[in-house]
């Protein structure tokens, strides 16, 4: 467990900035990583001499790991080490070689619900992860599929919302990776604003905290605080369930996915339940970039590659949006998230800080001010405008911030910034492959469809409801 857990460590904080980043003895500490699990497995070799033991996997498993420090060795400058090309032929072979010896009867695996599958040896990829670590234990997760098909109605159905008008799909529409397109939410009273941008739902089961400041700890949190915001859904639990109970299909729909539960009525938990669930089935982890990371070298050019060894590397982007799902959520336990402040200001040009505290209102601490979360990198090419409060329009304006110092450099004072004040220093070839990387990360795989229908009701003007809402 424990050196499967340090290569993801290495591939997800090490190689990306999140560790020595002023020092950068990354490749170094490396090789003695490597150096400490050869050692390691010469002794668990020897306690179990007098047993069946798996040799040529360790022998494998070690001449991949010298590869490994000698590759090492000869590449030591760390802005111009080529990560993407180290993970793919040494981290994730390595990582193979030790899944098999794990499988072994000798090594039983230790029965923790940890975020990853240790049993996959798909790291860094979709089923490296383990679902069931984010999410809420209950007793009906038998009927997850069911639950998260219900849940895709009442995420496009307006009914939820106190004018019938609004749906969930109102600001996570599926074309722009479950995010708006605009600058701030829309709010329930026509042509009001809400106080911040709307984030993408992409992923978003791949979270420990949500919304911005990071105040719900589950998805069912999320939408219990959306669902009663008077400017965002204006509903209430009693007349949620007296409008669904008006129809025939749903109570048959709840009945169904809560079969062999204490109550299989219409229920609030039940609708947070169901939402939860569908909202879990938006996994975005097949872009160009995943296919690569696969296996499938054509699908990356030579300046994407090297726009993701800038990201991790001189950017310093990787040391907030970590590797692989490019989020704030911390490998390789990935039971805790970061929050940055950056001093994102109240407008493009302008050098007053944005007046959004964030965090603090959370957490009541100082050094939370101006504290966000991290949004995810994946489909950033979808969900323009961009920071908290949605004032960047283009992706080469959140670039350029990053890269004149953050708030710092435009002359805001934030004495706890956690960016460099200085600039990046990247020049326009270095901004460019920057930016194709990030686009490389699109993917909206079968994740842009909406339901043919919903389900009917006994009043017929209920049923001319719109999907996914009017506003």
């Amino acid at each position: 467990d424990m050196m499967q857990f340090e290569l993801i460590r290495m591939g997800s904080l090490s190689l990306n900035g999140a560790e020595a980043t002023f020092t950068k003895t990354n490749i170094t500490v490396g090789i003695h990583v490597r150096q400490s699990f050869e050692g390691l497995l010469s002794a668990i070799k020897r306690n179990y001499a007098d047993k069946r033991y798996p040799v040529q996997t360790q022998q494998a498993l070690v001449f991949k790991i010298r590869q490994a420090e000698s590759y090492c060795s000869t590449h030591k400058n760390y802005d111009s080490f080529n990560r993407l090309y180290f993970i793919t032929h040494y981290i994730k072979p390595v990582y193979k070689y030790f899944v098999q010896l794990h499988h072994s009867d000798l090594f039983p695996y230790t029965p923790v619900n940890y975020a990853i599958d240790l049993k996959s040896d798909k790291v860094f990829e979709r089923g490296f992860f383990n679902l069931n670590y984010f999410s809420v234990q209950a007793v009906d997760t038998n009927g997850n599929e069911l639950q998260a098909e219900l849940g895709n109605f009442l995420f496009f159905d307006p009914i939820l919302s106190g004018n019938n008008q609004r749906a969930c799909a109102s600001c996570h529409k599926p074309d722009m990776a479950f995010s708006d397109g605009l600058q701030k939410g829309r709010g329930f009273i026509n042509d009001s604003s809400l106080t911040r941008n709307t984030p993408s739902l992409l992923n978003t089961i791949f979270q420990k905290h949500f919304f911005y400041d990071g105040r719900a700890r589950q998805l069912e949190q999320q939408a219990n605080d959306v669902l009663h915001n008077q400017r965002e859904m204006n509903s209430s639990i009693d007349e949620m369930i007296a409008k669904l109970n008006q129809s025939e299909e749903y109570k048959h729909l709840f009945k169904k996915c809560y079969e062999g539960t204490v109550d299989t009525v219409i229920s609030y938990y039940g609708i947070l339940k169901a939402i939860a669930e569908y909202e879990k089935t938006l996994i975005s982890m097949n872009s160009r970039f995943d296919k690569y990371i696969k296996g499938d070298y054509k699908q990356l050019n030579a300046r994407e590659i090297n726009g993701y060894t800038i990201f991790s590397g001189k950017a310093l982007c990787g040391s907030c949006h970590f590797f692989p799902l490019f989020n704030s959520l911390v490998p390789p336990v990935y039971n805790d998230t970061e929050y940055e402040v950056i001093g994102v200001p109240v407008h493009s040009g302008s050098k007053t800080i944005d007046k959004d505290e964030g965090r603090m209102v959370v957490s009541k601490s100082y050094i939370h001010q101006y504290a966000f979360k991290s949004p995810t990198v994946r489909n950033i090419a979808l969900t323009a405008p961009y920071m908290h409060n949605g004032i960047y329009k283009e992706l080469d304006d959140v670039i350029k911030f990053y890269n004149d110092g953050g708030g710092q450099g435009l002359g805001i004072n934030i004495p706890h910034q956690t960016l460099p004040f200085d600039s990046l220093q990247l020049n326009k070839n270095e901004i460019s492959d920057l930016k194709a990387f990030m686009l490389s990360l699109t993917d909206t795989t079968g994740l842009t469809g909406k339901p043919a229908r919903l389900p009917k009701f006994n009043d017929e003007k209920l049923n001319r409801r719109k999907i996914g809402g009017t506003y």
